[in-house]
């Protein structure tokens, strides 16, 4: 906790948060990347190391409660859409970068599900 709280305590002292802009892009480019290479590997039929596992059920009503954890965390930024918007050069931008982004996640979490990964 201790270590939380000093990291926490050192971002709230930064005054321009276009300096944390490079982690944003970099965690972008790991998600995307993983996606990807998820979405590869179950296109190309490779197994892995586990090619005895049974084929998932393309719908497991029993699990889907669980799905709503990862879908309120992709979508909920309502957290950061302040500073984000407060912070903008352009801020009459901001309902077409949201829609944009949205979007953008909304489709490739549709793919990658509808893949099978």
């Amino acid at each position: 906790t201790l270590v939380a709280v000093i990291g926490l305590v050192m971002l709230s002292w930064l005054r321009d948060l276009r300096k944390l802009a490079f982690t944003s892009a970099l965690g972008d480019f790991a998600i995307v990347t993983g996606g990807c290479v998820v979405m590869w590997f179950a296109l190309t039929g490779d197994k892995g190391i586990r090619a005895d596992l049974e084929p998932i059920p393309a719908v497991l009503f029993s699990t889907t409660p669980l799905a709503y954890g990862a879908i309120a965390f992709l979508f909920c930024t309502q957290f950061l859409s302040l500073p984000i918007e407060g912070s903008m050069q352009h801020p009459e931008q901001w309902p077409l970068a949201v829609s944009a982004s949205f979007f953008v996640c909304a489709v490739f979490n549709s793919v990658f599900g509808v893949v099978g990964c």
